[in-house]
């Protein structure tokens, strides 16, 4: 019945909707037939690869390689002061 409601909705703005299946069905044929939800084209970029741009290129060119241990904990590191720096900033007024 929900279905129906929601095609008779999109009538109003599209010439025809005709679908034999539920929402549920025809959502997960849309993302299985496109890249939807299991990744982006192989030359796109996210607005946040803006951020670094080399580790993008690099990660995209290159396969995934898993971490060292010395990297690991160095990104651990990393967290921890930004966490501590976010602390401090998060007193000064105005920030």
């Amino acid at each position: 019945m929900a279905n129906l409601e929601i095609t008779k909705y999109l009538n109003n703005f599209v010439k025809e909707v005709r679908s034999n299946e539920t929402l549920t069905g025809f959502i997960e044929n849309f993302a299985a037939k496109s890249n939807f939800l299991t990744g982006s084209p192989e030359n796109y970029f996210y607005v946040t690869s803006l951020c670094n741009p080399m580790d993008e290129f690099i990660r995209k060119k290159l396969p995934p390689q898993e971490e060292t241990i010395e990297a690991k904990k160095r990104k651990n590191m990393g967290n921890k002061l930004h966490w501590k720096a976010s602390l401090v900033f998060q007193k000064m007024e105005g920030f």
